[in-house]
C-alpha cells in the first residue's frame, strides 16, 4: 500500500484530502505543518511514496519544507498545492519538478495527480461493515 504524506495548516484541508486518498487506497500520514511532517518522517517505518504539501503555511513554507525533504531523499515525488497566485506557483512548481495542485481542491484532479505519480493500490473486493 503507498503511502501519501499529506502537509497543512488547516485541519479540515487534512481529514478532506485523507478522506479522499484513504478511500482510493492509499495510506495517508497526516501532518498540520512542516514541523509535524518532519517529526511523522522521522517516525514513519516506510518512505512515503509522494508528498503532498500546502505552500503557504505557518513557520516553514511547503517549498521550503519539500526542498528539504527532496534533498535528503532525490526523487520523491512533491505536489504543492494552493489557493494563491495559482500561476505563479504552478510555474514555480514545475521549475523544481513538483507537481501542483490548485485549491479549493478537486477529488477527481487530485485523484488523478497522486495517481499519475503513484498508482492507486488495487481495491480488494468484499462486504463493506
Amino acid at each position: 500500500m503507498a503511502t501519501v504524506l499529506v502537509v497543512d495548516d488547516e485541519p479540515v484541508i487534512l481529514r478532506l484530502v485523507e478522506s479522499i486518498l484513504s478511500a482510493a487506497g492509499y495510506r495517508v500520514v497526516a501532518a498540520c505543518g512542516a514541523t509535524a511532517a518532519e517529526e511523522a518522517l522521522e517516525r514513519c517505518s516506510e518512505r512515503p511514496a509522494v508528498i503532498l504539501s500546502d505552500v503557504v503555511m505557518p513557520g516553514t513554507s511547503g517549498p521550503t519544507f519539500a526542498g528539504r525533504v527532496v534533498a535528503a531523499v532525490p526523487g520523491l515525488p512533491v505536489i504543492l498545492m494552493s489557493e494563491f497566485g495559482e500561476q505563479q506557483m504552478r510555474r514555480y512548481a514545475f521549475d523544481h519538478g513538483f507537481g501542483f495542485l490548485p485549491k479549493p481542491l478537486n477529488r477527481a484532479e487530485l485523484l488523478k495527480l497522486v495517481g499519475e505519480l503513484v498508482p492507486a493500490p488495487a481495491r480488494t473486493g468484499g462486504m463493506a461493515a
